[in-house]
């Protein structure tokens, strides 16, 4: 494990935006209190239950060929609408007040093919509390394949990044489910075996779940289904490049647009604003007028109000962010928020620029 000390911010001794801005949700979050446990329990019921529908439907009339990949691009939809809406705050331990019914439905994401020991640590310890800090936040952790941050090492093919990416990101989930739960699982130079002791049970419940996913997901289809396998194996693949891209447009223009800033702080411990600036700062939101982006988007939308106060649930952010914009033009604060399109556009001018920032071959 990473025995390094704990990354410091600077202290503000007078109140600032964030302490005016906890003075305002108490009162919020009183008044919806009711709409927002309803809406909670109807994704609880609504996005599982389809989930199972489309299995059900996909293993007892899939020998059409058309209901077969109508079943898995249902499944792949409805992936990343439960692991968002449901799993997300579970593994916060906001969707319930109950800590048993969030543990509980925090296993969804492993009956989905991910590892929710691995999420929960990665996501709440180690991108949460450092987002955009390189060296800390492990969503920066270092990739050949592309250059999220300006102080990664910088390959040729980095110049096209802008160009290629889109053809890789319906592979997210993919890569997450059989290449990335296993290296965080099994390479000990990676940044999250560094720092998290790895309990046995987790290996073991590792094992025990990717099983029972390939065996409902594909084993199970293609012992029951009178149908060739390639069409099975396409199906699943197809599912996932929906998961895939689905999630990466919800995710992606949360932290990195054509502005982000990245601080590198591999020997420095000392973060010279306060934590709840650094959040501002460094996350965004988008689609916030949107009723549909806010009911399906699991509250990541409204990712400065979630990154400020991760551990209320996403139903309450809608609420929260009025008062945060109020208040940040109010003090001129760096609030940040594009239109849905607007984001993904940024995303990829972020590529095209850090895919030629520190470029060895321009500078030859």
């Amino acid at each position: 494990m990473d025995a390094r000390p704990k990354l410091l911010f600077a202290k503000n001794s007078l109140p600032d935006f964030y302490f005016e801005l906890k003075q305002k949700i108490n009162p919020l979050i009183s008044c919806n209190a009711k709409k927002a446990m309803l809406t909670t329990t109807i994704k609880v019921v609504v996005f599982p239950s389809l989930y199972a529908l489309s299995f059900t439907w996909l293993i007892t009339k899939g020998n059409q060929l058309e209901v077969l990949y109508i079943s898995y691009a249902l499944l792949g939809l409805l992936m990343p609408l439960t692991v968002l809406n449901i799993v997300h705050d579970s593994i916060h331990n906001c969707l319930y007040k109950n800590k048993k019914a969030n543990l509980i439905l925090m296993h969804l994401l492993d009956l989905m093919g991910g590892d929710s020991f691995v999420w929960q640590k990665r996501h709440v310890l180690f991108h949460h509390p450092y987002a955009n800090i390189t060296g800390w936040d492990i969503d920066l952790e270092k990739r050949k394949l592309f250059k999220l941050s300006p102080a990664d090492d910088s390959k040729k093919m980095h110049r096209y990044q802008h160009i290629y990416m889109p053809f890789f990101y319906p592979l997210f989930t993919l890569q997450w489910i059989f290449f990335r739960d296993f290296k965080d699982y099994f390479d000990i130079g990676s940044m999250f075996r560094k720092k998290t002791k790895v309990p046995l049970i987790a290996f073991i419940k590792l094992l025990i779940f990717k099983g029972v996913y390939l065996a409902y997901i594909l084993i199970a289809p293609a012992m029951v289904l009178q149908i060739s396998w390639h069409h099975i194996a396409a199906g699943f693949l197809l599912m996932h490049a929906i998961a895939g891209v689905l999630t990466l447009l919800i995710v992606l223009p949360n932290h990195w647009d054509e502005d982000a800033t990245f601080i590198v702080a591999h020997d420095r411990l000392c973060v010279e604003e306060t934590w709840a600036y650094h959040q501002l700062k460094n996350t965004n939101d988008f689609a916030i007028d949107s009723q549909f982006s806010n009911f399906i988007m699991g509250g990541l939308n409204h990712h400065v109000a979630h990154h400020l106060f991760p551990h209320i649930n996403h139903n309450y952010l809608p609420f929260i962010t009025k008062e945060l914009i109020k208040i940040a033009k109010e003090k001129k604060l760096p609030y940040k928020c594009f239109s849905f399109t607007g984001a993904i556009r940024s995303h990829f001018m972020l590529l095209k620029k850090n895919g030629y920032s520190g470029d060895i071959f321009n500078q030859q």
